[in-house]
């Protein structure tokens, strides 16, 4: 009451998660900003945990500490150690030099029928406000694939949607990553196209074996339509290898329209 008469206010010290969610405000507001004049939507897709960027003595400061907590651990008091401490803590507010944080943000810009996707790192220095704004990674592809690539970067189930994935199916993710890290830049968003409608395919036939996502990529290349084992017969489904290494798969089927050959990359790729 004594307080309100005074017309004093208590302010909360900001939290580290609402500095943290401040950060992301942010970046909303910047990215929404750059595309106000245009039709495109924006979409968050997702943020991973930031980068902390310490500067000399504030790791100085982290060091005193582990040996602290080292010492504590085993029951020892150490006068210098504390003297060293707060001799640092003294340094670090008289120092300009402060903590800053990278953000790391996944978006998507879509236009119609097509969504771009963009992996960004946000240098927020040391406020609020963003000081540098860099692109290390995009892609593009169909819109209709946009909840498969939500589904891919939180590692959701491949099959069904909200569950966690089965150990068949973190196999099948790691299986196309491990390819994605080794493709040149150039043809990345090639294979992040492909990898995306392997796993569109999937959830629609609510398998992963390789057979039947066969048949379903060959009839779809064909007829643009699902396979139907009522009309559509696979004469023969041939894996080559040179040795131990897969080189591709040769498929030979025939639908009411007539017989085909298609040739799939080990990666599912025509």
């Amino acid at each position: 009451m004594l307080l309100f008469s005074c017309g004093l206010k208590y302010i909360p010290t900001e939290t580290r998660e609402n500095a943290e969610q401040n950060r992301k405000n942010a970046i909303t507001r910047y990215i929404t900003d750059s595309y106000k004049d245009s039709a495109v939507t924006y979409e968050s897709l997702g943020f991973s945990q930031p980068t902390v960027i310490k500067p000399y003595q504030y790791k100085q400061l982290d060091s005193l500490y582990e040996i602290k907590y080292k010492n504590e651990q085993a029951g020892v008091f150490d006068k210098t150690l504390e003297t060293k401490i707060n001799n640092q803590k003294n340094v670090l507010l008289n120092s300009t030099s402060k903590v800053a944080y990278l953000e790391h943000h996944i978006y998507s810009i879509n236009a119609g029928d097509t969504s771009f996707v963009y992996f960004a790192d946000i240098n927020f220095g040391t406020s609020d406000s963003i000081k540098d704004f860099t692109i290390t990674q995009t892609y593009q592809f169909p819109t209709i694939f946009l909840p498969t690539f939500k589904s891919y970067i939180t590692k959701e189930s491949i099959l069904y949607p909200n569950y966690a994935p089965t150990n068949e199916e973190q196999q099948f993710y790691a299986f196309f990553e491990e390819e994605l890290n080794k493709r040149p830049t150039m043809d990345k968003n090639k294979f992040m196209s492909n990898m995306l409608t392997v796993f569109f395919m999937s959830r629609r036939i609510r398998s992963i074996d390789t057979k039947q996502l066969l048949q379903q990529l060959a009839v779809f290349s064909i007829e643009k339509r699902d396979f139907n084992p009522q009309t559509d017969y696979f004469n023969s489904i041939n894996g080559v290898w040179d040795g131990e290494t897969l080189l591709k798969y040769e498929v030979t089927f025939t639908t009411v329209s007539g017989t085909y050959e298609r040739v799939f990359s080990p990666f599912f790729e025509l």
